[in-house]
């Protein structure tokens, strides 16, 4: 058996359904709707998954004689006469299947019961639908797999919801940030029966979801949505259950970090999405209020596919003014490639600092989508415990195109003030709200990025603020905190390390001088000339071992003046220290001052002299026209002068007098060579012309090429 013809038709064993969505209606047709238990929705995209976490075979029972469908949505065109209004290909079907549609239309609209109490055992099992909104980057898929995991762990789990099974239909779009997609997904989903939303990741996607479960009155649970003005505007979205404190507590943590190394000069370095805008919002209001600095403040654009991402001149900017500390606040399909480019920059080397936002690891995603299933699941206890029952919402599939039949899910509003109410052990903390459907507890980790990996070194509480219990390890493997100053070297005194060379540091032939005054040198001048322009003093030392640094390869530890700087016993070494990789790793340089080069000279090729080089300026198409025209104009003069009787010729031989021979000489002046040269030398404007204009008809032959052809090669 082959389906009909058209995008409608899936081939799922012997009966097929259409979907408004997906197909145009023919005239005379009408569109209604049919719930049936237990399959997928019919002729969905790619990227849509229907998952139950039940039966063996999603599609279909276990006896594969049987017809029917399991967990399905579908429509169905029904004609005047209310017959099957898909063609099929047999007879048995045109019997079998509009018996089965009929008898669904009139059973599927009772949806299944939950409730608790009863004589124990015989209370009668009910599944319960819950949607999911994911991406397709890694984080997603690890998200998903939580969701997963906890719908498992609820299922299992007797005392929790009995006679109660959690299903899911999720849904995953290629963009994450494709927020009309989500919009569809939520649709569709609401079709499903669905009794909450969990999903999507970032705020701008939830933004745009909320309103579809605000208006159907569907719980809608945000396990990453960070923004502020989630919190803050609370009547705007009055079904969303938030999973993670706001950023703005986030930015606190952030700022007593900031506070606790004493760096007043800082970066901000976020997406131009909502998430990085509003995620560091908190944290410049701390900023002016501390009087801190923030010296460069630069975005990027979140694109699709963050290996095309380029940000090197939003880092060019931070490095050239000066900034050592940088926030970063964005996520990490975008936080890598970042990082990566800042590296090749130079920027992530010793006396550098990135602090990151929880954006950048997907743990943090996992734990709160696992938390939101166990939400769902605590406010689903209570509402059974409390002697309600629960219905599933029986929706429409043009639900969200203006359906008549759509209304809000009567029970949704109830549901969502017990999953507000929950209360009960998490992945990482306690589960609990406050009146803002926002955690409780607001509580940060603080995680140092190592060579061995992550590595808790603290954490930060709204009750007791930051709290470090090891010290924090700095990009170049150092625990010494990066310095972060405007520059500010008035009336300091520096430690300056150096090592001999002539001619750049020299020793005094003058056995009497001390201190500063025993060197001498280039390095020594230019020492000079920044305490002028900065007002700084120093002290010069040499360097004990008299080495300029290596790094040995089987401890690690360096020597010379490297040494001396990672000691922190000199703040600058003042000699001709060669700018290496391993070098750069550890400490940073100057721009150079010398560079040290080979240069090759090659005797350069005599070029080729050439006679007809003046003939280059046109091309050779021009010179052949320029020619015939000179020619033309030659026979033209000659012609004119012989045949005119106004001519030279002419005048001559038409005299009265047949004993005159005054113009005997001139009659030959214009013969054809005379003609040739004349048109030449016109065109190179080299000699007069009057002697021979005597005639009107010369005149004007000369007249159309002195005006016409002369000038375009003069």
């Amino acid at each position: 058996m082959t389906p009909p013809e058209g995008p409608v038709t899936r081939p799922t064993r012997s009966v097929w359904f259409c979907q408004k969505n997906y197909s145009e209606e023919p005239a005379g047709r009408k569109t209604t709707c049919l719930r049936m238990s237990h399959a997928k929705a019919p002729n969905l995209p790619d990227n849509h998954n229907v998952m139950n976490r039940e039966a063996t075979n999603p599609w279909f029972t276990q006896n594969d004689d049987t017809w029917l469908p399991t967990k399905l949505i579908g429509c169905a065109l029904l004609g005047s006469s209310m017959g099957l209004g898909l063609q099929m290909h047999r007879n048995i079907v045109m019997v079998i299947a509009p018996l089965l549609l009929l008898l669904q239309l009139t059973t599927a609209t009772k949806v299944e019961e939950c409730q608790f109490g009863g004589i124990p055992g015989e209370q009668r099992p009910c599944k319960v639908m819950i949607g999911g909104l994911f991406g397709s980057s890694s984080a997603d898929w690890v998200a998903e797999l939580a969701l997963n995991i906890a719908i498992d762990m609820v299922n299992t789990n007797p005392e929790l919801l009995p006679n109660v099974t959690i299903s899911a239909v999720l849904n995953r779009t290629q963009h994450y940030l494709t927020s009309f997609r989500n919009i569809q997904n939520t649709c569709y989903q609401a079709t499903q029966g669905i009794v909450a939303v969990i999903g999507p990741a970032t705020t701008t996607s939830v933004k745009a979801v909320h309103p579809v479960c605000a208006g159907l009155q569907i719980p809608h649970i945000a396990p990453w949505a960070t923004d502020p003005t989630l919190t803050d505007n609370i009547n705007q979205y009055p079904y969303l259950v938030k999973m993670m404190p706001p950023d703005s507590m986030q930015s606190k943590a952030i700022a007593a970090f900031a506070e606790k190394h004493d760096w007043n000069r800082l970066a901000l370095f976020t997406s131009t999405s909502d998430y990085g805008i509003n995620g560091v919002r908190e944290f410049q209001k701390i900023a002016a209020q501390r009087d801190w600095t923030i010296v460069s403040s630069e975005q990027y654009n979140p694109i699709d596919k963050p290996e095309e991402l380029n940000v090197e001149p939003q880092l060019r900017s931070i490095r050239d003014k000066g900034v050592r500390v940088v926030i970063l606040n964005g996520l990490a399909e975008h936080a890598r490639v970042i990082l990566k480019q800042a590296k090749a920059l130079g920027m992530t080397g010793h006396g550098w600092a990135w602090v990151v936002t929880d954006g950048i690891t997907s743990i943090v995603y996992a734990y709160a989508t696992f938390d939101s299933v166990m939400a769902l699941a605590y406010g689903l206890h209570d509402f059974l415990s409390s002697g309600r029952n629960l219905y599933a919402p029986d929706l429409p599939c043009n639900v969200c195109e203006g359906s008549p039949g759509a209304h809000p899910w009567d029970q949704g509003s109830t549901l969502y003030q017990f999953i507000k109410q929950a209360n009960g052990p998490g992945a990482v903390a306690d589960i609990s709200f406050n009146s803002r459907a926002a955690p409780m507890e607001n509580m940060f980790d603080v995680v140092n990025l190592r060579k061995k990996g992550m590595a808790k070194v603290g954490e930060w509480s709204e009750e007791e603020g930051l709290t470090l219990d090891e010290h924090v390890v700095f990009m170049g493997g150092t625990t010494k905190v990066p310095v972060d100053s405007s520059y500010d070297l008035n009336n300091k005194t520096l430690m300056v390390t150096t090592i001999l060379e002539r001619p750049f540091i020299m020793i005094r032939s003058d056995p009497e001088l001390k201190g500063n005054d025993r060197f001498e040198g280039m390095c020594i001048d230019l020492l000079n000339e920044l305490q002028k322009s900065l007002n700084f003093q120093y002290k010069i030392y040499l360097v004990p071992d008299g080495k300029f640094g290596s790094q040995d390869p089987i401890t690690g530890e360096w020597n010379g003046l490297v040494r001396e700087l990672l000691d922190a016993k000199a703040d600058l070494a003042a000699a001709t220290l060669t700018i290496s990789y391993e070098r750069l790793q550890v400490i940073s340089f100057t721009q150079p001052y010398l560079d040290l080069g080979m240069s090759i000279l090659m005797r350069s090729q005599d070029p080729k002299k050439n006679l007809f080089a003046f003939l280059d300026p046109f091309s050779p198409d021009l010179w052949i026209a320029f020619v015939l025209s000179m020619i033309v104009v030659s026979f033209g003069v000659w012609f004119c002068s012989t045949f005119s009787p106004y001519g030279h010729y002419g005048a001559y031989a038409q005299r009265t007098d047949p004993q005159d021979t005054s113009q005997e000489e001139l009659s030959n002046n214009l013969n054809l060579w005379n003609s040739f040269w004349f048109a030449f030398s016109s065109w190179m404007q080299q000699m007069g012309i009057e002697c021979w204009l005597a005639d009107q008809f010369l005149c004007i032959v000369s007249g159309v090429f002195l005006q016409e052809v002369s000038p375009h090669f003069t």
